[in-house]
């Protein structure tokens, strides 16, 4: 007896992304690959590129892809993550090495996603006091203050930058080089120590006062004073605390817009008081605004 045997093969996949499913994934379109290999899509920002390995059947790993040569990518991604002040110490390291680098951005886009991200992070912060301590509120004070100098070093960037985005992006260092010096707020209630932070284009001074004594404020031969008994609503439960801080070389963006006979000073100084936004009468009836 003669017997018959039939042989079936089965065809597999083993090429990624050949029918185009994962296009658009993470905002990227991933070139198809053999098993084994990996997809190398172009970062949404930068110059990078994200990977991504084929695995068997077809199907990329279905741990995603390799953020790590497309660092605002993954901070972008990591911000939707945060579950603890240490998910944001991370974060800002990472931001603090990456744009250390004065070639790091290429674009007013790219510096006002790190500002945004400098935004969300400081929010959570804000919102979350209860994780923070003396020493981490010091770390994070330095590390918003790494992010911001290191942004006013990316003269690419700002060469790639319109007028009015340079503004734009100037005024936000400025206001938050002012919002997170006030993370050590209420620890200057417990400590009442003087504190000073000095990043490569940023001075900041944190001051313990009562407002009965005179503020002064110096760095590098520019200097403000703020006199004894101004008076100063606190609104705040940690508020007896002033910030001073004198930024480099963010007069260039900043004075774009002004009349040639106006002449602005080479350093910028930015002063707060209780992290309060009012006007206030001074001694010599001068008005000034507070912010």
């Amino acid at each position: 007896m003669t017997t018959l045997s039939v042989e079936t093969t089965s065809t597999v996949n083993t090429i990624c992304n050949e029918d185009g499913i994962y296009n658009h994934m993470y905002g990227i379109n991933w070139p198809p690959v053999d098993f084994g290999e990996v997809s190398l899509g172009k970062c949404r920002h930068g110059n990078g590129y994200a990977k991504w390995l084929c695995c068997e059947n077809g199907f990329f790993d279905i741990s995603g892809p390799d953020f790590t040569d497309c660092f605002l990518d993954d901070a972008l991604n990591r911000t939707q993550d945060i579950s603890s002040i240490f998910d944001v110490l991370s974060i800002l390291e990472k931001l603090v090495n990456e744009t250390d680098n004065k070639n790091a951005i290429n674009s007013s886009h790219e510096l006002m996603e790190i500002i945004n991200i400098t935004k969300y992070l400081y929010e959570y912060v804000d919102s979350n006091e209860y994780q923070i301590n003396f020493e981490i509120a010091l770390k994070l004070t330095k590390s918003f203050g790494n992010i911001l100098s290191n942004l006013i070093n990316q003269n690419k960037a700002w060469l790639n930058s319109t007028i009015e985005e340079q503004t734009r992006i100037a005024s936000d260092i400025l206001l938050y080089t002012q919002y997170t010096s006030f993370i050590m707020t209420c620890f200057q209630n417990l400590t009442n120590d003087f504190i000073e932070i000095q990043n490569e284009n940023i001075i900041t001074e944190i001051f313990y006062t009562n407002f009965k004594k005179s503020i002064v404020f110096k760095a590098n031969g520019s200097s403000i004073i703020i006199p004894a008994g101004t008076n100063i609503e606190p609104k705040y439960k940690c508020n007896n605390s002033a910030a001073g801080a004198l930024i480099n070389h963010l007069e260039r963006y900043l004075s774009n817009d002004l009349d040639d006979y106006q002449i602005i000073n080479t350093e910028i100084i930015a002063f707060s008081a209780t992290n309060a936004n009012q006007s206030i009468q001074m001694n010599d009836g001068l008005k000034v605004r507070v912010r």
